[in-house]
C-alpha cells in the first residue's frame, strides 16, 4: 500500500485522483473580528461565494465554567474563592454576550463575543493577579 513507502507529492496525488480517497475539501478558520477579515473577504470573494460558513454558537454556562476552572486551577486559592472567581468570569462573559446583542439592536453594529475573548479574559486575569502578587511581595 502506498502509505508504507515514502512517495513524492505527485505520486501520492496520482494514487488519490479517481479513487474514493480523493481529498478535495479544505478547512479554514478565520476570526470574524476586525478589518483583516473584511480585507480577506474583499481580496478573496470565493471565501464567501464558494464555501460553507459555519457560525459557532455561544458556549453554554457549563462549558464556560469548565474552561475557567481548568485555566485557573493552578492559582493558589481555596476551593470556595476559586469557585467565586469562576462564577464572576462566567457572569462577565454572559453579560458581554447579552450586551453585544443590545448593541446590535441599538446601533446595527456587531460586537463578536468569541471563545478567544473568553480565554483572553482568563489570561488577563491571571496576568493581573500575578502582577499584583509581585507588587505585594516587594
Amino acid at each position: 500500500f502506498f502509505f508504507f513507502k515514502q512517495k513524492t507529492a505527485y505520486e501520492i496525488s496520482a494514487c488519490l485522483v479517481g479513487s474514493e480517497m480523493c481529498i478535495r475539501d479544505r478547512v479554514m478558520c478565520l476570526s470574524p473580528v476586525g478589518e483583516a477579515f473584511k480585507r480577506r473577504l474583499r481580496t478573496f470573494p470565493a471565501l464567501v461565494n464558494c464555501t460553507t460558513i459555519d457560525w459557532f454558537l455561544p458556549w453554554p454556562e457549563e462549558g464556560l465554567r469548565n474552561v475557567a476552572t481548568s485555566q485557573l486551577h493552578d492559582l493558589s486559592f481555596e476551593e470556595q474563592k476559586l469557585k467565586g472567581i469562576v462564577d464572576i468570569c462566567v457572569d462577565m462573559q454572559e453579560r458581554v454576550a447579552r450586551l453585544s446583542e443590545r448593541y446590535y439592536q441599538e446601533y446595527r453594529k456587531y460586537y463578536y463575543v468569541t471563545p478567544t475573548s473568553y480565554l483572553e479574559l482568563l489570561s488577563i486575569f491571571k496576568k493581573q493577579l500575578n502582577q499584583r502578587n509581585q507588587m505585594m511581595n516587594n
